[in-house]
């Protein structure tokens, strides 16, 4: 078709069909947040806020006028009632009721449990800590495991003697005279006892109480057990019997020396055979210094089991340690003899001790009836040594249980055996009195003043002559009294001629003492 021409007719004809050409339409894009959504999240935002304005902020509270600052009421305490000790485990008992049942404990249908006495004094408002201590120790013999498998007439009985009273002065007496400073003592088979040494704190005093509860004397079936019973470290002495124990010399000497030894039998001889014991019944010691094993001999009695025990305790010459200071003390003031203990201040690591020590040995073998010999490492035992009375070394040192202080010498080197000697010597020689200066009785010349105020002198010539007739008498009356005391210890002398002398005491045994 041509251009159309100006003022031409805009009609055109009929479409052909045939040459219409279809296209692609163009797609139309839409905004990403139209205006009436962004309009709605902003309505439900702000009612949303307006809401938890509503709900979660407080109305504000008016200002109010401050109140002056009143002090704080302080809290009220109870009233608590005032705190009285009550005694329910022990009982307070006279003397006299005491004794009996002390005694009861050896008789046939008597109650052989242990007795426990504490001694106090209530008089003058005396504290009584001691009851109360013991009151503690009896609630925890009822009440703790150690003695859980025992019956109520087993366990031990506490019981309280006021010292004051008159029922009970005569067994305080008693007690306090054989066993002195002692607050309390029990009773086994009616006899005084101490508690140990090392018995201080009431746990130490129900295991002593409970190990006293058991048969002195050890049943061990097994030969291993045995084994560990002699090589055991916690004991140092340990005696053991092979055999039967018929006559109960052996248990009962036992019974008496807890503190000094473990005790432990075995009856089969298929055991004995094994530790190379042919004849039985025999008693054997385990020590823990040479020789390691000693043998008992002689007849098997109370007294010379005991014997045998306390007389096999220490080396001829032993150190002086913190394991073996207990036994010197026990040997010197608790076997019941009179020996006096000599102690020796050394280096061994010095040349010269060897000769001090071989000095002190042969000396040990001749006043072993008389003394105890020991010595102490001045190197690690120091204060041992000053404890002794030993302040340097070599020093040796005696001590004596009736003596106040230890007789101290120092040890010449180039002469061990006679300063050793010389020690023992000075330790046995009597005191020295001392001498009393009669001069300072007297009155120097002049005026002098008396207890009542009263002033004597030489001022008058009329005193002058009374002094000297006073002393033209009493030179008469001295040589009277001189002429009678002459013949006085001449009769004295005579007398003393023809008296014979008088025996000496015996010494008090363990068993004395022991004995109420």
């Amino acid at each position: 078709m041509g251009k159309r021409g100006k003022g031409s007719s805009l009609r055109q004809g009929p479409l052909n069909v045939s040459n219409v050409q279809w296209g692609k339409a163009k797609d139309k894009k839409e905004p990403l947040i139209s205006g009436t959504t962004l309009l709605m999240t902003l309505c439900g935002l702000f009612g949303l806020m307006m809401l938890g304005l509503f709900f979660l902020v407080e109305d504000a509270v008016p200002p109010q006028a401050e109140m002056p600052d009143q002090p704080e009421p302080e809290p009220e305490k109870p009233v608590r009632e005032k705190y009285v000790f009550q005694y329910l485990f022990s009982s307070v008992i006279e003397g006299d009721k005491a004794l009996e049942m002390i005694k009861g404990q050896t008789e046939e249908d008597g109650n052989t449990a242990l007795i426990v006495v504490v001694m106090d004094d209530t008089a003058d408002g005396a504290k009584t800590k001691n009851w109360k201590r013991w009151e503690r120790i009896a609630k925890s013999i009822h009440t703790k495991q150690l003695f859980q498998r025992y019956e109520e007439p087993e366990l031990p009985k506490v019981l309280r003697i006021d010292c004051s009273s008159e029922g009970s002065k005569e067994l305080c007496g008693q007690l306090r005279e054989s066993h002195p400073g002692v607050p309390a003592l029990y009773f086994k088979d009616s006899k005084a006892r101490n508690f140990g040494m090392n018995t201080k704190s009431d746990k130490k005093i129900m295991e002593e109480l409970f190990d006293r509860m058991q048969p002195a004397v050890r049943y061990i079936e097994e030969i291993d057990d045995i084994v560990d019973f002699m090589d055991g470290t916690e004991e140092p002495i340990k005696i053991f019997l092979f055999g039967d124990d018929k006559e109960g010399n052996f248990e009962a000497a036992a019974d008496n020396m807890r503190e000094w030894a473990k005790f432990a039998k075995n009856r089969k001889p298929s055991v004995a055979s094994h530790f190379d014991v042919e004849n039985t019944p025999e008693i054997v010691m385990y020590r823990d210094f040479e020789p390691s094993r000693v043998v008992f001999e002689g007849e098997r009695t109370i007294e010379n089991i005991t014997s045998f025990v306390l007389n096999n305790q220490l080396p001829l010459l032993g150190e002086y340690t913190q394991k073996t200071a207990v036994r010197y003390y026990r040997k010197q003031y608790m076997s019941g003899g009179s020996k006096s203990m000599v102690a020796i201040n050394l280096d061994p690591s010095d040349e010269e001790s060897s000769a001090l020590m071989e000095a002190a040995t042969e000396i040990a073998k001749e006043e072993e009836n008389e003394f105890i010999f020991t010595y102490v490492d001045a190197l690690v035992g120091s204060g041992y040594a000053k404890n002794l009375g030993m302040e340097s070394y070599p020093m040796v040192s005696v001590i004596g249980k009736d003596k106040p202080s230890p007789t101290t010498k120092e040890v010449d080197p180039t002469d061990p055996r006679g300063s050793i000697m010389a020690a023992i010597e000075a330790f046995k020689a009597p005191p020295e009195e001392e001498e009393i200066d009669d001069d300072e009785y007297y009155y120097d010349e002049g005026e002098y003043e008396d207890e009542e105020g009263d002033v004597y002198g030489d001022d008058s010539a009329e005193g002058d002559d009374n002094d000297q007739e006073d002393a033209a008498d009493a030179d008469e009356e001295d040589a009277a009294d001189q002429e009678a005391g002459d013949d006085q210890e001449a009769a004295d002398a005579e007398v003393e001629e023809s008296t014979p002398e008088e025996p000496e005491e015996a010494p008090e045994t363990s068993e004395d003492r022991e004995e109420l």
